[in-house]
């Protein structure tokens, strides 16, 4: 669970990790967020407390756009 703000990725399961770098697989084309967070999901209660913990840590900014815009992903 990741974000963009201010024009850098945030890992929202590890907030004190930031700037990660996207890069590519040269090999097999995949993208992928390198230094992200990885956790293997045990049931459903589990991914709602990774889900609950990664809302925590988010960042929100108003746009010009709209008001109540952020840019998680």
């Amino acid at each position: 669970m990741c974000q963009l703000y201010m024009e850098s990725i945030q890992d929202l399961l590890a907030p004190e990790k930031t700037n990660i770098p996207v890069v590519e697989d040269a090999k097999t084309g995949e993208i992928c967020a390198s230094g992200a967070t990885v956790i293997k999901i045990q049931n459903l209660d589990h991914f709602l407390q990774q889900l609950q913990i990664g809302e925590s840590n988010r960042h929100e900014a108003n746009t010009k756009m709209n008001t109540e815009s952020s840019e998680m992903h």
